[in-house]
């Protein structure tokens, strides 16, 4: 194998595979490590590492933007999701696009830049910096819709760029309980607050505490100190906080410290724990970026208000845990009203999973339906539709205490169906007529097998199951962006944090 040949190999397993990139640049400085090269291939020099964290960075990161420039040229409908950053002397943008192959009805994501962003946070600006991504990706007549947090600056840029705009699932939800929780038990939280950040900043507590689980047989848990910009801190906090009881009081009497902590504040967080459940195990679910998310929205929002319901009548929960409830049901019936929005309700009724059952209503069904066929109008197919009776097998699985149990329950019931016929009509009734799948298949394995059978409808699904539910993507990024520039490597440009991203990202 030629050096040139050694070299590409080398920065391609540097870039797209190390779990630290900068680090790996930097072993090869290491006289160890240049041995160790030495000794495999002899007549292989080492490059530098400012050719390879330079030269050969740039040529890799070509090759790959060529490559993802030609895979999202391909697709038919492009869904963004766009977010901010601010690092330690930084600000930034990111922007990842989503869209479902063709070919072979699968889920595609990738990062398209994470750009530094030097001006005001205007959605001006930010209309501008999206516009460029866009155009520099030759997807601006292709991007169907962009996913942004609740930010007003946000979504008023979307809107000038007039693309719908869809709101963060996990961000909502995340705003919902976050209030709830300040306007029930502020005080129970800000003293378990006081506490933990105590033992997390004196060793001879910790040291005691560890000793006192020990002792008790608990197992040796780490106290955790909520951060506000990270989800579901807080229930993390409060759920470790109350399995830890016994010893944090016992170690606190020891101590000769105060806890301030009343019998009726150990019961909140035992009821916050208990309600709060559900809404850390759907963000996660919801923040998923490999799967579709969309359709399970309105599903999700109307099985956490009948749990809610359920909670408060079974009179079970003290006057706090009553007063988180009533917070709780009155954020989700304010915050997620955007769940009537024709983009969910479409997805919802092309998941062959949901259909009807992910609407409130026979009428709003209906509704949903009539802008289906009208949507099908508009992409202009009028290839005859043939009828054909398959049946998909619908089988069950259990999985008792979820969330997910009363949906489960109905799985076998009539399907709702329309009866007026006409060339679009026929395909859609044939379509609503075919028995659900189980909320745990994947969609697109359905919609590759039925593609043939219902063609507008596919072109349709296109459109509107390449949207994710969250912006989440983009958090993620964010959070690689913070392993790379460190304290210690405060002084790496914006464009080459962008590269080694755009690389790492895109290449998985």
């Amino acid at each position: 194998m030629e050096q040139f040949q050694i070299s590409q190999h080398v920065v391609c397993v540097v870039t797209d595979k190390a779990p630290n990139m900068e680090k790996a640049v930097s072993l090869n400085e290491s006289q160890d490590f240049k041995d160790l090269f030495k000794s495999l291939c002899p007549s292989y020099n080492l490059p530098a590492r400012k050719t390879l964290g330079n030269t050969m960075l740039n040529i890799r990161y070509k090759e790959l933007l060529g490559e993802v420039k030609a895979k999202v040229g391909k697709a038919k409908a492009i869904c963004l999701t766009s977010d901010g950053w601010t690092d330690i002397n930084e600000s930034f943008f990111a922007a990842t696009a989503h869209y479902i192959n063709d070919a072979d009805c699968t889920l595609h994501s990738f990062l398209l830049e994470l750009g530094q962003f030097s001006k005001k946070h205007t959605s001006e600006n930010i209309a501008a910096w999206l516009k460029t991504v866009m155009v520099n990706f030759g997807i601006s007549e292709k991007v169907c819709c962009v996913v942004t947090d609740n930010a007003p600056n946000m979504k008023c840029a979307v809107n000038l760029l007039r693309i719908e705009n869809i709101t963060c699932f996990a961000h909502t939800l995340n705003i919902i309980v976050q209030n709830s929780i300040r306007d029930s038990m502020l005080d129970t939280v800000n003293s378990v607050k006081h506490i933990v950040s105590y033992f997390k900043k004196s060793s001879t507590a910790l040291l005691k505490l560890h000793e006192l689980q020990k002792n008790m047989n608990y197992v040796e848990l780490k106290l955790i100190l909520d951060v506000p910009t990270r989800w579901n801190s807080t229930v993390y906090m409060l759920e470790r906080f109350h399995l830890n009881q016994e010893p944090i009081i016992s170690c606190l009497a020891i101590l000769g410290i105060s806890s301030g902590l009343e019998e009726s504040d150990w019961i909140i967080m035992k009821e916050a724990s208990t309600i709060l459940k559900n809404f850390d195990l759907i963000t996660k679910e919801m923040s998923a970026e490999k799967t579709i998310t969309l359709p399970k929205m309105r599903v999700i929002v109307s099985l956490l208000i009948n749990k809610l319901k359920s909670n408060l009548n079974s009179g079970d929960f003290g006057a706090k845990g009553v007063i988180l409830l009533n917070l709780l049901l009155k954020g989700l019936l304010t915050r997620f009203q955007f769940l009537d929005n024709s983009t969910v309700s479409q997805a919802t009724v092309l998941d062959p999973r949901f259909k009807h059952r992910g609407c409130k209503d026979n009428d709003t069904f209906k509704q949903c339906c009539d802008i289906i066929l009208n949507e099908m109008t508009n992409l202009g197919s009028t290839q005859e539709v043939t009828l054909m009776n398959e049946v998909l097998p619908n089988e069950s699985v259990e999985n008792a205490n979820s969330i997910w149990d009363e949906f489960d329950s109905e799985q076998n019931q009539p399907q709702l169906m329309l009866h007026t016929r006409s060339s679009f009509r026929i395909e859609l009734d044939d379509y609503l007529s075919e028995a659900l799948c189980h909320r745990n298949d994947d969609p697109l394995q359905w919609w590759k097998i039925h593609k043939m059978k219902y063609p507008t409808l596919y072109e349709l699904l296109l459109k509107k199951l390449c949207i994710p539910a969250s912006s989440v993507p983009c958090e993620r990024i964010f959070s690689k962006a913070e392993d790379i520039e460190t304290s210690k490597r405060n002084r790496l440009k914006a464009n080459k944090i962008n590269k080694i991203l755009f690389i790492k990202h895109n290449s998985s």
